[in-house]
């Protein structure tokens, strides 16, 4: 602790014999900071805010066509950096006529600025200093970014701070405005070469539609299975029919070969005709046996019974080749259907299969016509959505707040200024003192031998 005490004396001993060092150097150090922000003109800072949306306006509907990214995160690094663009510094100070402002043109640059009047050109050293005095301060987590000018025209500070706003916003407008000229301009190129591809195409299409007779194959390819799906349908039913009739007329033709009775067949047996003639003959034939008992072969009665029975018998069989006679001509007239049907079902078929080829060339020309009518259509819907772009002006830069002229300089901070000089000035004093006791080895007291 003792020694601790030591040492703290020892370097209050070095201060207060270079006191005088340290308070020349200090007063020295204040004087002329002092002076110096006293003496120096004041900058004013005219700061106007502007908004910096993420999307932009769509100059078309589809965004294939001079896209705007806004998604990347480079987005607002790059409009940064184009609000501190040569080419905008430009526009302002020719809007401004910063060339013949005092506070561009002092001394010698006057004499530049003289000697370029008559050119459009801006001096690369006027562009530069312009830009010296421009700061662009992003608003931490927002979209806001604060656009500043420094002048020490405080008049000057705010009118440069709001143009710079004005003309990015026009440049903004400008650079949307020749995205969509470059859109029209590709787009109505490629519209003229897909038009010329559609007329190709329906020239192709109707070429084919001709030289094939093609007049609404639309309508046959969907009639022409229902067609096909009748014909075999009823061909499937001539056929069964006819398969049926084939098997009543072999077995007529058998009883007939066999030398046995027909009447056995179905048709016969259920005809209404020929059972009202098998009960008449059964009746006679009862009638005969009663009255063969009483008279001979010869007599009258016996003579009508038999003329009788050999009529209705005569009807009988008269009606069974009528009946085999109509099963012959069935089967007939049901074989001719059936090939009539099975002809018309081929034809149809070879009619569907021809439909088949020439539908699959058809549908390609056909899909091809459609495909670039689409193309056309929606390339003339972009063009319209571009022309109507061109003459909107649509931005996604707003200005919130414009720069009002400031009243108090932001440099020099006098108050800061001094207030840094004292520091400076003692810290520097003090280090100076404790340098001269380094560089001093020579011994003034008895305690330093000892």
């Amino acid at each position: 602790m003792e020694e601790t005490e030591f040492h703290l004396l020892n370097y209050w001993r070095i201060i207060l014999k270079h006191r005088w060092t340290i308070a020349a150097f200090f007063t020295v150090i204040v004087v002329i900071v002092t002076v110096g922000s006293f003496l120096a003109e004041p900058v004013y800072r005219g700061t106007t805010q502007i908004l910096i949306e993420r999307e932009s306006p769509k100059i078309l509907s589809l965004p294939d066509v001079m896209a705007l990214n806004t998604s990347d995160r480079d987005y607002y690094q790059t409009q940064y950096e184009m609000l501190k663009s040569r080419s905008l510094a430009e526009r302002i100070v020719k809007r401004l006529d910063l060339i013949h402002h005092p506070n561009f043109t002092p001394g010698k640059k006057k004499k530049s600025a003289e000697a370029s009047e008559d050119t459009s050109l801006t001096p690369t050293w006027l562009t530069n200093a312009f830009l010296a005095r421009v700061v662009i301060e992003p608003v931490k987590n927002s979209r806001l970014v604060n656009v500043s000018f420094e002048s020490k025209d405080p008049k000057l500070a705010a009118k440069a701070a709001n143009t710079l706003a004005e003309e990015y916003i026009l440049q903004n407008l400008e650079l949307h405005s020749q995205l969509s000229q470059e859109a029209s301009k590709w787009l109505w190129s490629e519209i003229l070469e897909q038009r010329s591809k559609l007329e190709e195409s329906e020239a192709a299409l109707q070429k084919y539609k001709v030289d094939h007779g093609i007049i609404a194959i639309e309508e046959k390819e969907t009639i022409t299975p229902q067609k096909l799906a009748e014909l075999n349908s009823e061909a499937l039913a001539a056929q069964n029919q006819r398969a049926e009739l084939e098997t009543k007329v072999r077995q007529v033709e058998s009883l007939i070969s066999e030398g046995k009775s027909l009447e056995s067949i179905p048709e016969v047996l259920n005809n209404p005709f020929i059972q009202d003639l098998k009960n008449k003959q059964a009746s006679l034939i009862q009638e005969h046996a009663e009255l063969s008992s009483k008279y001979g072969p010869k007599h009258p009665q016996m003579i009508r019974l038999q003329s009788e029975l050999g009529t209705v018998q005569d009807q009988i069989n008269n009606e069974v080749d009528k009946i085999v006679n109509s099963i012959r001509i069935q089967y007939q007239v049901a074989r001719a259907k059936e090939a009539d049907l099975k002809s018309a079902f081929e034809d149809q078929k070879e009619e569907a299969l021809d439909l088949s080829r020439k539908s699959v060339q058809y549908n390609i020309l056909k899909r091809e016509a459609d495909t670039n009518r689409q193309m056309y259509e929606q390339m003339m819907k972009r063009l319209r959505e571009t022309s109507i772009s061109e003459e909107i002006d649509s931005t996604n830069i707003r200005i919130v707040d414009y720069a009002e002229e400031p009243r108090t300089p932001v440099r020099p901070k006098k108050r800061t200024n001094v207030l840094l000089a004292a520091l400076i000035g003692l810290s520097l004093g003090i280090g100076l003192a404790f340098f001269f006791e380094y560089l001093d080895t020579s011994i003034k007291t008895p305690e330093e031998i000892e």
